[in-house]
């Protein structure tokens, strides 16, 4: 028992104390408490459990969990901070910022998701008072489509390209369509979660109606922030959607339990921009065919329906200006690898950073160019042996022209990155990436590698054998001309058709 005890004070004290370690130390104090964890019988574990449950509020026992979720592989802490969130009740931006977290930060755990989800879909509900008739069928107007969407940023931003692509699609297809945005862009509380993210969002515009142009086409958009007048503004687009009486109700990329609301009145689709299932009660979930684990399809309830979509064409208008190396302040003689995203401080990871470190022992005269908004992942890279060898490119507008000046994309351990590794393709960059997420899905096996020694290897293969990468190089070719600007906006049209089919069928009196 007093091993026990002992696991417990130290833990807690970690996370007590977090803010007085330095570098990577607050890692490597957890990585061993979670040695010694593994090394517990399972009654001792039991034990654990039980004495964190008793001994701490559900507050407090959240964020010591958040820690734990943050530094230890062990699934049952991951379980037990769900049933916490499960079990807790705040207000709906709370609510809804907490999900966020688990959404993103653990894998697996679906129904339970669906659970914490289920709730706080209800606290919107009954918060906003939002009670309204079911608009049957025959009262909506068949040419008007909503879409609810987490983020409208860039036009590198993939989510942000997939739905405005997508609304441009439908308008010229002859539908009206309302874009709302419903982005979970606070920081919660201190002390509720440990190093908890947010998501952006356009910072020029709160709670406000404004008009968007996208290939020659005026988009209606309407943002909404979790800010004290946001949950007003959630009303009124719920008014506004119950007036409007679209055929339905389009979430795309959500995260914000928010999009989940109008399904109490009006058909709802469904769909996310990673690996899986979204986590929603729509009435419809959008399945991209081969992505999605049976046993989170098992979890959707009897009245929900599982859309099976062709994965689509990805396409990016290849830009016609020319950057050099010199005007980015490149070196010119260095084999240049990027790292492009828009949450890298979360995904440029100790264990990434260690790749880099090896990749540049092993060819000395690497450089490694960071494409999108950094501050913490480079405070770690300035404090590795890597540090002389990274160039920071910051937020790029224009990311097509600068990818013919790099020799190789990377993509580190996360899910997210898909569209960004399309482009580094189509503009003839090959791409080097793990299994088993979007960037993996996207460019296909050819570029794929199994872990992150094979990366290493894979990299130096890269560097040192000319023929191989010179193969490697056609293969971007031959993607490039597969996804083709008129091939891909057929795709889409095809796949917008066929979905709105689906909806009129299924859901007609």
């Amino acid at each position: 028992m007093d091993k026990i005890i002992d696991w417990i004070k130290k833990s807690v004290g970690v996370c007590a104390g977090f803010d007085t370690y330095v570098d990577n130390s607050l890692q490597d104090e957890f990585k061993k408490l979670e040695k010694e964890y593994l090394q517990f019988s399972q009654d001792e574990k039991n034990k654990v459990n039980h004495i964190l449950r008793s001994q701490f509020d559900i507050s407090d026992l959240t964020y010591i969990l958040s820690f734990f979720v943050k530094y230890m592989n062990i699934s049952e802490f991951e379980e037990k901070v769900l049933d916490c969130l499960i079990s807790t009740d705040y207000d709906c931006y709370t609510n809804s910022m907490l999900e966020l977290q688990v959404v993103v930060g653990i894998s697996g755990f679906y129904e339970k998701k669906r659970q914490l989800h289920r709730k706080n879909v209800e606290k919107y509900v009954s918060t906003l008072q939002s009670q309204y008739p079911y608009i049957e069928m025959k009262a909506r107007n068949k040419n008007r489509i909503v879409i609810i969407t987490e983020q409208i940023l860039g036009i590198n931003h993939a989510p942000t390209k997939a739905v405005l692509d997508t609304a441009v699609a439908m308008k010229k297809m002859n539908y009206e369509v309302m874009i709302f945005v419903c982005p979970s862009d606070i920081n919660i509380g201190e002390g509720l979660w440990h190093d908890s993210i947010s998501l952006n969002c356009i910072q020029d515009v709160r709670n406000q109606y404004f008009v968007l142009g996208h290939k020659g086409v005026d988009l209606e958009v309407y943002q909404i922030n979790m800010d004290d007048e946001g949950l007003n503004h959630y009303k009124k687009m719920l008014d506004f959607i119950y007036e409007y009486k679209p055929l339905f109700v389009y979430s795309m990329g959500m995260f914000n339990p928010i999009g989940d609301v109008p399904q109490r009145f009006i058909t709802t689709v469904a769909r996310k921009y990673s690996l899986g299932l979204p986590v929603s009660d729509a009435d419809v979930i959008v399945e991209i065919k081969g992505e999605t684990s049976c046993q989170d399809i098992k979890h959707l309830s009897e009245k929900q329906k599982l859309y099976e979509e062709k994965s689509g064409v990805n396409y990016f208008e290849i830009s016609d200006n020319k950057v050099t190396r010199s005007e980015l302040n490149l070196p010119e003689d260095k084999f240049l690898i990027t790292v492009v995203g828009n949450r890298l401080d979360e995904e440029i990871r100790d264990e990434f950073i260690s790749v880099m470190e090896k990749i540049g022992e092993d060819i000395s005269n690497v450089g490694f160019v960071v494409i999108g908004k950094v501050s913490k992942a480079k405070e770690r890279i300035d404090k590795s042996k890597i540090a002389d060898k990274v160039y920071y490119l910051g937020y790029c507008d224009d990311i097509m022209s600068i990818y013919p000046t790099m020799d190789l994309y990377v993509n580190p351990e996360r899910k997210g990155g898909g569209f960004s590794s399309v482009m580094a393709l189509i503009m003839g960059v090959p791409v080097v990436t793990l299994p088993d997420c979007d960037v993996a899905y996207n460019v296909g096996e050819d570029f794929v590698v199994k872990d992150y020694e094979q990366m290493i290897e894979q990299i130096c293969r890269y560097y040192n054998d000319k023929e191989y990468y010179s193969v490697q190089k056609s293969l971007t070719k031959k993607f490039a001309d597969e996804n083709s600007v008129e091939a891909a906006e057929k795709s889409l049209e095809t796949r917008i058709k066929n979905l709105i089919t689906y909806v009129e069928d299924n859901y007609d009196e």
